[in-house]
């Protein structure tokens, strides 16, 4: 006997077979059973979801006249002929290679035929996007006054290219993308009723390759069964699909967290001598990055398809980095693929990307920056070194007798203390205080020297934030304070007049690679 494919063999016969499309089917079910048959219908979505298929089990289901309303029987002469295809009383048409205005007027004379064997004559064209607009014209009429025997199913990957004048007297079925369990259940009867055997994380690798598309991954079962035989393995679906080896993603991911450029080389220039293309293991990386940051985020791993390998590299990322660093790489990594997409020449910028990106210092949180900036510090990358120049040595704070009790009991309230305490109150205020100098300090008078940051000194000129801040300074200290500020701009001269003779002495621009460019005047 003649073999047949995988999606040919396992091609749904009723609607019940139908997976992944449970709104289209259960209103076309319904429809049928109320008999409330629209003259057209529009099935649209991505390739191999079912549109054509869903499309001939209409078709039987109105010829039908043993079946229960709603069900083709499949074994009446109808519901055979238009199974293989020969029936008089459904034809099906390409659209793409049917496209003219001749084809539509000669459709157009057959619409007038009553049905042979059935109750209905069903015309299924495919790709009916793919018609010009005079063939389109010519279809108008006869959709706009169809003849009782007559159903159109129109079928098309791309709705946007059919015209409104037609959508508009169209029932209209978006189908969807089959969902990963689904497929997989279905993959998995499959292979049990075929008698083959797959190994762990075979169906994954299936499913991810066929996005969505039933009969691609039905293809692609049918190709690796043969690949293999009936004990179908992971490493040789994994190089037949052409999946990157989980140890070369596993090294270059956990390099670029623990900033490992040697490493990052050394993947690199194995992916590329194994054959593997460049551009898919980049895609590859991104999207373990993006599935790390939804895992972060809160996601479950079950919900994103993950196989076992790829659920262990991304705990030891997330122990390597956060959240906010996992974001930060991956909208790098987004916004680099395009150089990476147009080059021809991907294994250069492979890696200079992913060395900048395992090279690049750690990040720190907003409010540490913020901080940062306030006290005109400078970032090494392990620490923060905060450069003053004053004009007179700052006194040493003052201790209250209250505050040395405090002290004994495990109790101090200090300036800091305040900071944190003011944080979880007026988280705007203390970032910006955490920028003024502390002169001294006393539960009963606060000496604080304004910055020479331009906004930040301005931050108390507001008459109701001394008022907010004392009213704060008593709910945790318990008494009034006397806050006095210092005018910090006269000692500050000395370190500006440095920066402003080097503005004077050159115009520098910053270029995209964080070089400085001279400009001469």
């Amino acid at each position: 006997m003649t073999y047949q494919v995988l999606f040919r063999k396992w091609r749904p016969q009723v609607f019940e077979e139908v997976v992944g499309q449970p709104f289209v089917v259960r209103t076309l079910q319904n429809a049928l059973k109320s008999g409330k048959i629209s003259h057209a219908y529009l099935f649209s979505g991505p390739r191999g979801v079912g549109k054509t298929t869903v499309a001939r089990i209409l078709a039987k289901a109105l010829n039908c006249k043993e079946g229960l309303p709603g069900t083709p029987c499949n074994k009446c002469s109808s519901c055979r002929e238009i199974s293989l295809g020969i029936s008089p009383d459904v034809q099906e048409i390409d659209g793409a290679s049917n496209r003219g205005i001749e084809e539509i007027r000669n459709l157009r004379e057959n619409v007038k035929f009553m049905p042979t064997l059935g109750l209905k004559r069903v015309f299924i064209i495919d790709e009916v996007h793919m018609l010009t607009i005079h063939a389109f014209n010519a279809l108008l009429k006869t959709l706009e006054e169809p003849p009782r025997h007559v159903v159109f199913i129109f079928a098309t990957t791309e709705p946007h290219k059919v015209p409104p004048t037609i959508l508009s007297r169209c029932q209209r079925f978006d189908f969807k993308r089959i969902p990963v369990k689904d497929m997989t259940a279905h993959l998995q009867h499959v292979a049990e009723k075929e008698g083959i055997i797959l190994e762990d994380g075979v169906i994954d690798l299936i499913v991810k390759k066929a996005e969505g598309s039933m009969r691609d991954a039905q293809g692609l079962l049918d190709q690796v069964v043969a690949s293999s035989g009936e004990i179908v393995k992971y490493e040789i679906v994994a190089e037949l699909l052409g999946e990157i080896e989980a140890e070369f993603v596993s090294n270059m991911a956990l390099a670029l967290v623990k900033k490992d450029p040697a490493t990052i080389f050394r993947t690199i220039k194995a992916v590329y001598e194994k054959g593997y293309d460049l551009r898919e293991f980049y895609k590859t990386i991104l999207e373990l990055f993006k599935n790390t940051l939804l895992i972060q985020a809160g996601a479950a791993p079950e919900d994103l398809g993950l196989v076992p390998w790829q659920e262990e590299v991304i705990k030891e990322i997330s122990l390597c980095v956060g959240l906010e660093e996992v974001s930060v790489m991956a909208g790098l990594m987004l916004k680099y693929h395009e150089f990476l997409r147009v080059t021809d020449d991907p294994k250069l910028i492979s890696e200079i990307i992913f060395l900048r990106l395992g090279t690049f210092n750690e990040l720190l949180p907003l409010s540490k920056l913020y901080q940062i900036i306030a006290q005109e510090g400078t970032y090494t990358g392990n620490q923060i070194g905060a450069t003053r120049t004053h004009t007179e040595p700052t006194p040493e704070p003052l201790i209250s007798p209250q505050q040395e009790t405090q002290e004994k009991s495990g109790e101090a309230k200090d300036w800091e203390s305040f900071l944190q305490f003011l944080k979880k109150k007026k988280e705007i205020m203390a970032r910006s205080l955490s920028g003024w100098e502390l002169i001294s300090f006393h539960p009963k008078e606060l000496v604080l020297k304004k910055p020479s940051h331009p906004v930040l000194k301005e931050y108390l000129d507001d008459s109701g934030r001394p008022k907010e801040l004392k009213e704060l300074w008593k709910e945790y200290f318990g008494e009034d304070v006397r806050i006095i500020i210092k005018d910090g701009e006269a000692g500050e001269k000395k370190k500006s007049t440095g920066l402003e003779e080097l503005i004077k002495r050159f115009k520098a621009e910053r270029l995209p690679n964080g070089a400085i460019l001279r400009k001469d005047t």
